[in-house]
């Protein structure tokens, strides 16, 4: 029977990690960096010789999904867990994140006391897919009721423009009157003030609905 740990198999293993598309790391039991294969350097931006020794949210800036803090791995505990975890994750990149689905299995050493992690970081399409078309559902609500605000807008202005023409002929039979009765002057300049005052606003609000 082979050695498990020949040269030969270490070759191929190697060979293996270098052509696998998932970003694979290994921690040591301080949750610090060991090795990442290429797809791992790619994703974090640095070969491996630059994060080797750093603890992993120093390399990859990792969030929790649901609550959007910094995840923290307890690899101690998670090596008492009977299976590999996943943790929906979120990664820090340029100012964006990007939905990750994270695999962690803890190694054990035969004392049961945790010696380090594999790690599994692969992009969740299904989860990008969910974020674009929660934006897309959100682009085509602010859309609707900005259209329910132009009608609004619309209607509103024609409503407060209609009263308007019947005002403006009683402001002029006011005129008229203040030939006989000159007390109508002030009165009818007040109104004759708001009406011109009430057409601009109606002006204003056709111009915002066209806008």
């Amino acid at each position: 029977m082979s050695d498990p740990a020949s040269p030969g198999q270490r070759d191929w293993l190697r060979i293996a990690l270098d052509k696998i598309g998932d970003a694979v790391v290994t921690l040591d039991a301080q949750g610090r960096v060991t090795f990442m294969n290429p797809a791992a350097e790619r994703l974090a931006g640095a070969p491996l010789d630059a994060a080797r020794g750093r603890p992993l949210q120093d390399v990859f800036p990792l969030l929790d999904a649901a609550t959007r803090q910094p995840l923290s791995l307890d690899l101690a505990a998670a090596a008492t867990h009977p299976a590999i975890l996943e943790h929906p994750a979120l990664l820090e990149d340029a100012g964006e994140t990007r939905p990750m689905r994270l695999t962690v299995e803890p190694c054990q050493e035969s004392d049961q006391e945790c010696s380090g992690a594999v790690l599994v970081l692969r992009e969740d399409t299904a989860e990008q897919r969910r974020l674009e078309e929660e934006l897309r559902r959100r682009a085509e609500e602010l859309l609707a009721a900005d259209r329910r605000k132009d009608q609004f807008l619309a209607m509103l202005a024609h409503e407060l423009r209609n009263p308007l023409a019947p005002i403006r002929n009683a402001v002029e039979l006011m005129r008229q009157v203040e030939t006989i009765d000159p007390t109508f002057q002030p009165s009818r300049e007040m109104v004759e003030r708001q009406v011109k005052h009430l057409a601009r606003l109606v002006d204003d609000l056709l111009d915002v609905s066209r806008i």
